[in-house]
């Protein structure tokens, strides 16, 4: 009884982590790429594995957009550029590409570690009834 309940928990954080993949590629689709060339960055907080920053910049891509901000992890100096998306031409905020692939990497390795924690524990489960 104990390891269905068990199953269904990682059962549960599987297709969580899945739903936030799914929601995240779904948003990666309706934006548009383009690169940042960085005019600036200001310090926005104290972060445990690294300082955020809130960077500004021109957004260039199919469009041009004059000024967008993005958050980053570090400071950068004015003139390099990062690879970011935006909705559109009216938008002020970017969402930096390497994020949506963290997203992904994080949420489909979580999965599958539960999966694999889950056929270990079905696979114990099934040797104790064996005996």
């Amino acid at each position: 009884m104990r390891t269905i309940g068990v199953t269904a928990l990682l059962l549960l954080g599987v297709a969580g982590l899945l739903t936030i993949a799914v929601r995240g590629a779904l948003h990666d689709r309706d934006q548009t790429r383009g690169t940042v060339t960085v005019t600036g960055c200001t310090f926005e907080a104290y972060g445990r594995h690294g300082d955020t920053y809130r960077c500004r910049g021109r957004f260039a891509g199919p469009f041009d957009v004059a000024a967008v901000s993005f958050s980053n992890l570090g400071d950068l100096p004015p003139g390099a550029t990062v690879e970011a998306a935006v909705s559109g031409p009216g938008d002020d905020t970017a969402d930096l590409v390497s994020e949506g692939y963290w997203r992904l990497v994080l949420t489909l390795g979580g999965s599958l570690v539960l999966l694999g924690l889950m056929a270990a524990l079905w696979r114990a489960r099934s040797g104790r009834l064996a005996r």
